[in-house]
């Protein structure tokens, strides 16, 4: 069979399922150039040409392609058609992978995720889980520059949604609710934090039934919240030691060898990572009782669980991981001024300082920050005012 054999729009397709995607592109270009069912007819290929540029990591031309598509439909269906949807939430997707300068990227991607919520909106409701999905999306995009309270909105509207779902699909509850739980502890408002908690982990039990490791994995995100609002200490161990119990009845006793439990790396770094977690809060609660050896044996099992190669995990999951052992570092040191050991208090923030340089920017900041108010105890000015001023660049990027 000739290269040329067929309509142009079968060797189109044809360039297209053979990976050729510049002469598919200039293919479905001439064909959509014409007017009437040709025009009609490249639509979806054109969207699928520009989904394989994006998976190559050509995504300035694939958000080019998408935006060259949304023309395409506005000119043959009208600028409040529901075709519009996909398109427009793609090249959103796509502008924000690429490296372009803040106007021609942020920007136009934000405007493209609030046109699609629009006529979401418009068509469909603003209540479908398709909507939610979105929401984040944009939430995320709002959060990266800084208009905080705009992206808590945004993602109490999308866990709003996810939990009128969550019976059909619980997938948007829980990234919402992972979301702002993640939002709370950052601005530090414990109180909203827990309120969202309390009920989004009784919706939890409902829908997985009360054993379950999410369960777990929330008393561990509520009893967090409880502590650092001051709140039923007693209660907050409580529900950690539960968290516990259900975790280990669910996956043994970590840490477990992978020879003897063969699972992924990344599954098995995001169980030891939550067991860790809830065992670092058990140890916050132990240290507000003044239970400070029973507090030590938390944070060193917290430590040992943490205990991970790395080669073989996500770059998502090190940076977990690295957040994890500087948390974990850091409250040792707490620990040792405590007790009036500051020689080895230094030597616990230098190292949760090392662990946390691949950790969030965010995080490694407040870390600095705790060790400049240390050292300023300590009467160390200068090497206080250089740690804080640390901080302040690594916020700054």
């Amino acid at each position: 069979m000739s290269r040329g054999e067929g309509s142009p729009l079968d060797q189109a397709r044809r360039a297209l399922e053979l990976g050729a995607l510049k002469r598919a592109e200039y293919l479905l270009r001439q064909i959509g150039d014409t007017s009437g069912e040709g025009a009609e007819a490249v639509l979806d290929d054109l969207l699928r040409l520009a989904g394989l540029w994006q998976q190559s990591g050509k995504t300035v031309r694939a958000a080019r392609l998408y935006g060259e598509v949304v023309e395409r439909i506005e000119r043959l269906r009208g600028g409040d058609s529901r075709e519009l949807i996909e398109p427009l939430r793609r090249r959103a997707n796509a502008l924000l992978e690429t490296d372009l300068p803040h106007e021609q990227a942020c920007d136009p991607a934000e405007e493209c995720y609030r046109r699609a919520l629009e006529l979401q909106g418009r068509h469909f409701g603003e209540g479908t889980l398709e909507a939610g999905w979105m929401l984040l999306d944009l939430t995320d995009l709002i959060q990266d520059h800084e208009r905080c309270d705009e992206a808590e909105e945004l993602a109490r509207r999308a866990w709003d949604i996810g939990r009128g779902h969550a019976w059909e699909d619980p997938a948007l509850f829980f990234e919402a609710t992972d979301w702002l739980v993640w939002w709370y502890e950052a601005h530090q408002e414990w109180h909203s934090g827990r309120g969202l908690l309390e009920r989004s982990l009784e919706l939890a039990g409902d829908l997985l039934g009360a054993d379950h490791p999410r369960v777990a994995e929330l008393m561990g995100g509520l009893a967090n919240m409880m502590l650092q609002e001051d709140r039923d200490v007693e209660e907050a161990d409580r529900l950690c030691a539960r968290g516990i119990e259900l975790l280990v009845r669910a996956y043994g006793d970590m840490p477990v060898s992978t020879d003897l439990w063969p699972r992924a790396a990344d599954e098995v770094a995001q169980m030891r990572l939550v067991l860790s977690s809830l065992h670092s809060i058990r140890a916050h609660a132990a240290f507000l009782r003044n239970e400070l050896l029973g507090c030590r044996f938390l944070l060193n099992r917290a430590l040992l669980l943490l205990d991970i190669p790395d080669d073989e995990l996500s770059a998502e999951l090190k940076a977990s991981l690295a957040a994890a052992h500087g948390t974990t570092y850091q409250a040792l040191a707490h620990l040792a001024t405590e007790q009036n050991d500051h020689v080895e208090a230094e030597r616990l923030y230098q190292r949760a300082l090392a662990s946390s340089e691949e950790a969030d920017p965010d995080r490694f900041a407040s870390l600095l920050e705790d060790y400049a108010a240390w050292l300023e105890d300590r009467g160390r000015h200068n090497e206080a005012e250089q740690a804080r001023k640390e901080a302040e660049d690594v916020r700054n990027g």
